[in-house]
Order: structure tokens, then sequence, then C-alpha cells
């Protein structure tokens, strides 16, 4: 266990328990409020937060409590829980790619999840995988903190987008509807924090207890990922409203935190 976590652990701990149960119940009553009508906030021509991601989120969160909570409960049972909702998803993508038209056509009343937030919630479902059946590895190849850090990818992106008002960033296409809006952008973070509060294994925490560089380094590099890409997109875009270099700057940001992490797990591996 990282010494940073271990500073913080009661602390962390209560923050895990208040997010699992607010997203969880934030989940349902969003699910909820779908069935008996349109959904929360709902709008023709801006994001709204699907149906589908909050089933999602509903049962990534459900799993863990479960597992917790509920005698006879099994890891078998969350992990083809959680299977189902990354193969949902994994369809999601694909018919969006396909055959978007078709899909607005036969459920209009019905928002689809968007393409980044599908792979947003993807990259979740392997992550809460991975978890399930070992510790997160502290050197080596970092599958859990990459497809963790991979799954804040989405949020960016969308961010990016809507301070640059470019709608294919938000992960808007045929159906305006169907994009990040606050609320997925709100959810999918919190979820993000949920998972790494509640993980002392996670390389990062090993790394930043280290020392004060290495904490002040990775700030620096996480912070890059969402301030330098607006910055470049701010003065080259002149108000184009289409994508740009941004896009590349923002990548590189997230490649670099990674490489950086990676790199460091290599080194503990041949230290």
């Amino acid at each position: 266990m990282g010494g940073s976590y271990t500073t913080f652990a009661p602390f962390f701990k209560k923050t895990e328990i208040y997010l699992e149960w607010s997203i969880f119940l934030s989940a349902l009553f969003t699910a909820v409020f779908w069935v008996s009508g349109k959904g929360l906030f709902y709008s023709e021509t801006d994001p709204v937060m699907s149906p589908f991601t909050s089933v999602s989120l509903l049962i990534l969160v459900g799993c863990r409590l479960a597992e917790k909570k509920l005698v006879g409960w099994s890891h078998p049972m969350s992990l083809a829980l959680i299977g189902m909702v990354a193969c949902g998803n994994a369809s999601s993508i694909i018919m969006l790619l396909t055959v978007p038209e078709l899909i607005f056509a036969a459920a209009p009343e019905v928002v689809a999840t968007s393409i980044l937030t599908s792979f947003g919630l993807i990259c979740f479902c392997i992550y809460e995988i991975f978890i399930l059946l070992r510790k997160s590895p502290q050197r080596g190849l970092l599958i859990d903190d990459i497809f963790l850090h991979l799954a804040l990818m989405p949020g960016a992106l969308s961010l990016l987008g809507l301070v640059l008002e470019i709608p294919i960033y938000r992960g808007i296409g045929v159906d305006p509807r169907a994009g990040i809006g606050f609320m997925e952008m709100f959810f999918m973070g919190a979820f993000a924090i949920y998972a790494v509060v509640s993980n002392p294994d996670l390389f990062m925490w090993s790394f930043l207890s280290k020392s004060m560089v290495n904490r002040v380094v990775f700030a620096l590099l996480f912070m890059n990922q969402y301030v330098a890409p607006i910055i470049v997109g701010l003065i080259f875009t002149s108000g184009t409203h289409s994508p740009g270099i941004e896009f590349f700057v923002l990548l590189a940001g997230f490649l670099a935190t990674l490489s950086f992490l990676t790199l460091n797990a290599v080194r503990a591996v041949e230290a």
C-alpha cells in the first residue's frame, strides 16, 4: 500500500463510501426518470445523459456494493454483469459508427450512449474486471492505471469541445442529444475518483509517496492534459469550430503521463 494512500486512508475510506452510494442512488434515480418519461434535464438540442449510461454505472457500482453487502454474491456474478456492460457499450459504438441514422429512426425517443462515453465505460469495465481477478500490479505493465487513465480521455475531450464549441469533441453526431453533457462528465468523473480512492494498490499511490518531486511532476503532467489543449485550441482554432492540432496536444498529454508512470514502474522492476 502506497504511503500517500496510508496517510489519508481514513478520509479516502469515507470518500469511497460516500461516492459509491451517491453514484448508485443518482444513477438509479436518473434511470427511473427515463422510465417515467424523458430524462433528467432533457433537451432536444444538447447532450443529455443516456439511460444506458445510467444503467451501466448502476451495474458497475452495484457490483461493488453487492460484493461487500450481499451474502452469497460471488466474483463470477460480478464478472458476468460487468462483461455485459462492456459488450453492450462496444455494440453501441459499432452501431453508432455504422448505422447512426437507423438507430435514431428506429427509436427516436431513446438517447443512445455517445461513442466517447461508451469508450470510457469500457475502460472502467476492464479496470473493474482486473481488480476483481487480482490486486493491481505495483511494477511492470500498469494495466489498471492505464485503463483508469484512458477512461478520463472522453471527459477531457468533451471539456475541450465545450470550451472551443466543437461538437465532434463532445461525441455529437446525427443525434445532438447523444453526446457528453455536464451530467455525464460529472458522473464519469465521480466514478473515476471513486475508483482511485478505493484502490490502495494502484502504482500511482506508491509512486506519489516516494518524493515531493514525484507528486509535483505528476500533478503538472495531469493538469497539462487538460490545460495545454485548451490553450492551443484557443490560439489556433480561430473560430473554425472544427477539429485541429489541439486534439493531438491532448493525446500527447495523456501519452506523456502514461509513459511517465510506466517507465517508473519498469524502473521499479529493474531496481
